[in-house]
């Protein structure tokens, strides 16, 4: 959508409603000779969703393109909002059961034909909030004991160059 001159409003959206229907129990026997895995636990039960699988996930970017002469370059701003609800990603029965829903913001400044010329520059940051979130757990309570956390990325930043050769 661009409701006026030089800004875009971009929005993706996805609805997964998954479901395990059942588990072949036969297959969660580990290899024979394995001493130290005698059974595979699945993090998931019959009945319930499916692992790693957010019901719903929205993201909205709204650009704006400053109005300049072609001699200057094309300048552009962008703020990127994600959000994805909780999901599963471990056996129940663990504190861990599911990663929290996040809301994460990502901040972009580009200037293509930097000065008229074929040099594109861009600075961005991600996780503009600083939130702390855990986008995985290792799953290994159920068979040994204790769980571990994936945590997603902090706050970062940088600098892009491009230099484009030739037409």
């Amino acid at each position: 959508i661009s409701p006026f001159e030089g800004f875009k409003l971009d929005a993706g959206y996805t609805y997964l409603d998954s479901k395990l229907e059942s588990i072949d129990d036969a297959k969660l026997n580990a290899p024979p000779g394995s001493p130290y895995l005698p059974r595979c636990v699945p993090n998931a039960v019959p009945g319930s969703e499916l692992a790693r699988s957010p019901k719903n996930r929205l993201t909205l970017t709204g650009t704006y393109k400053l109005p300049l002469s072609e001699s200057v370059g094309e300048i552009s701003l962008g703020v990127t909002y994600t959000h994805t609800d909780k999901q599963v990603v471990t056996a129940p029965g663990t504190d861990f059961r599911y990663a929290p829903a996040t809301d994460l913001v990502n901040l972009n400044v580009n200037w293509d034909n930097f000065m008229g010329k074929p040099v594109d520059l861009a600075f961005f940051v991600t996780n503009l909030t600083k939130q702390v979130y855990a986008v995985d757990v290792g799953s290994s309570f159920n068979s040994a004991g204790f769980e571990n956390q994936l945590m997603g990325a902090p706050r970062m930043w940088g600098f892009r160059l491009k230099y484009r050769f030739g037409d």
